[in-house]
């Protein structure tokens, strides 16, 4: 049995923070049921933005035998310094069955079937290419996607607990930094929850990560698209980072990036009723014979043509 955790905040039954921590010395498991510590192997460096890996050697070794069964969920940030792209293999032993899939000299566009309990297929999306030295993702949506898969008992992924290592020569070494890896048994994080984890508010810009800054007036974020802050178009405004609004009636704004609209001035009018941010763009002038001799006092007098009386 598992359960399916909602957007609030589980707590890890392992956890590694590599952020400050002290080079040459281990790191220990903050997760609730702790005891795993990671220790790092051939000099890798600490720093407040984690544990950098310099590619050649470098990699942490995650002490003490572990043995898990059941849902398990995995969280880990890592920064890449350049990436080795290619998959070469995946190794799974159970308690009953061992799974085992190997991308080398693989068919592009064909299922990889597992080659030692053979009920499970690897079916690649989006377009990776396969070479002799694997399944090459090129780091934008390439992927490979395993059936419906559901187990029990004792489970390990590969027999080794390295971070930054493979445990396939081929595929060498981890080139940058982690930030953390966290694990929960019996879990199953929702997309929600992971989402949170490192998406900012509404309002607010950036990544949870490193920081969130709240946007600046004339532009807006809206979760959970708060990479970065939208500009408002000309016709809208926005302050504290608040959705983009279309200009009201008798106001206009030429500007993109505005934080306030300009009220229409004598001779002048602008009917649309926070409609069209388009028709916001300007305002419109009193047809010729025809007059409006308030200046930006009462709004309510630039909201319709009628405003504009004969001369």
């Amino acid at each position: 049995m598992f359960r399916v955790v909602n957007s609030s905040t589980p707590t890890p039954n392992h956890a590694w923070f590599f952020t400050d921590c002290d080079t040459g010395q281990d790191i220990m498991d903050t997760g609730k049921d702790g005891g795993k510590t990671a220790s790092p192997v051939n000099g890798p460096t600490c720093s407040a933005d984690g544990i950098n890996l310099d590619g050649n050697d470098d990699h942490v070794n995650i002490a003490n035998s572990w043995e898990w069964e059941g849902t398990t969920s995995f969280a880990v940030y890592v920064k890449y310094d350049s990436i080795k792209s290619d998959v070469t293999s995946l190794y799974v032993p159970h308690n009953t069955a061992h799974h085992f899939w190997d991308f080398r000299g693989c068919s592009t566009g064909s299922p990889v079937t597992d080659s030692i309990a053979g009920d499970l297929v690897a079916t690649p999306m989006n377009g990776p290419t396969c070479s002799a030295d694997g399944l090459g993702l090129d780091g934008s949506d390439d992927w490979a996607d395993i059936d419906d898969w559901e187990w029990g008992g004792t489970t390990s992924f590969e027999v080794y607990h390295w971070l930054g290592r493979s445990a396939w020569s081929s595929d060498g070494y981890f080139d940058g930094t982690i930030v953390y890896l966290k694990v929960w048994h019996g879990v199953e994080l929702t997309e929600s929850y992971v989402a949170s984890t490192y998406l900012c508010d509404s309002k607010t810009f950036g990544n949870k990560l490193t920081s969130c800054g709240v946007c600046p007036d004339g532009k807006s974020s809206t979760y959970p698209n708060t990479a970065t802050c939208t500009s408002c178009a000309a016709g809208k405004y926005s302050t504290g980072g608040n959705a983009c609004t279309v200009c009201a009636a008798e106001k206009y704004q030429p500007s993109p990036n505005s934080a306030s609209c300009i009220t229409c001035p004598a001779g002048e009018y602008q009917p649309d009723k926070a409609i069209s941010a388009a028709l916001h763009i300007s305002s419109i002038d009193c047809f010729p014979g025809k007059k409006l001799d308030d200046d930006v006092l009462d709004f309510t007098k630039h909201d319709a043509a009628d405003d504009c009386e004969s001369c």
